[in-house]
């Protein structure tokens, strides 16, 4: 039903009207319709079959591919639209969101910095939106820059500032771990590195299974010596797991920052998105 309605919108035009072509409003209209009615995988159609190279249809790819989350084909047609066109500034601000959300924060950075306006609000969200860039970055200088230029007298930009502002202070009280020390607490108590990472239940388990097989070597040797097969398997076993303990601790430490960077990184990228999609509501 969603195709045929696109079939029937392309050539309506011809059949009832055949002396005039479908004006660019007019798609414009339509594929925002799709898009804001669920028929994303619609419009990306429409859009891709569409050869027209001006700044609306730009825009309009543009926007079409990010609704999609197809991240660098949006900033590459936010791109296009030219710095004469009123549809610029918009570009720039969800051309900055696309490269964001791919990583590419120098190209994000370079896109807000472009805008231009004597429009308040504008240019608060470009300080706003600057800010966040910078804190993705830990650029902590510009971000504190950027984030006092904000006038916080617009209320909901007020609760989005302060939410970047805590998310500075959790970055900079965050106690980052060793993973040196987390390697050498498990050599010495199987499980103590991880419990030092913060995974207690981790450094538990891992205690209760090196501990095991430690304790059925130590019982096959004092038993029945150490050239027995039992006394062998277990402490190959027990070999193995003590070393992965120690290789495991470390890497808990690493990877227990990564996924708190990580975690802060979509917390401010859904912080600044949030406002420029307000500003920008269609």
């Amino acid at each position: 039903m969603k195709r045929i309605l696109v079939f029937i919108f392309l050539l309506a035009p011809l059949i009832c009207f055949p002396q005039q072509n479908n004006s660019a409003k007019d798609e414009f209209d339509f594929v925002m319709y799709l898009i804001g009615n669920s028929m994303k995988e619609e419009a990306v159609v429409l859009m891709q079959n569409n050869t027209e190279d001006n700044d609306s249809i730009n825009f309009l790819k543009g926007f079409t591919f990010y609704s999609s989350k197809m991240l660098n084909l949006a900033a590459d047609n936010f791109s296009k639209v030219s710095r004469s066109s009123e549809l610029f500034n918009e570009s720039k601000f969800f051309s900055s969101l696309s490269n964001a959300h791919l990583l590419e924060l120098d190209k994000a950075e370079s896109d807000l910095l472009a805008v231009g306006s004597q429009d308040e609000e504008i240019m608060n969200l470009k300080n706003f939106s600057l800010a966040g860039i910078n804190l993705l970055k830990r650029n902590y200088n510009l971000f504190d820059n950027y984030i006092h230029q904000v006038d916080t007298n617009n209320y909901p930009l007020n609760i989005e500032t302060e939410r970047l502002l805590q998310l500075k202070t959790e970055l900079l009280s965050y106690k980052k771990k060793s993973p040196l020390i987390a390697g050498a607490l498990s050599s010495l108590i199987p499980g103590l590195g991880k419990v030092y990472a913060g995974n207690i239940g981790e450094g538990i388990s891992s205690f209760l299974i090196c501990g095991s097989f430690m304790g059925v070597t130590a019982e096959n040797w004092y038993k029945k010596g150490l050239a027995n097969w039992k006394t062998i398997l277990f402490g190959t076993i027990s070999t193995v797991f003590y070393i992965g303990n120690i290789y495991g601790s470390a890497v808990t430490v690493k990877v227990n920052y990564e996924n708190f960077n990580s975690k802060t990184d979509v917390q401010i990228l859904y912080n600044i998105h949030i406002p420029v999609r307000n500003s920008f509501r269609r």
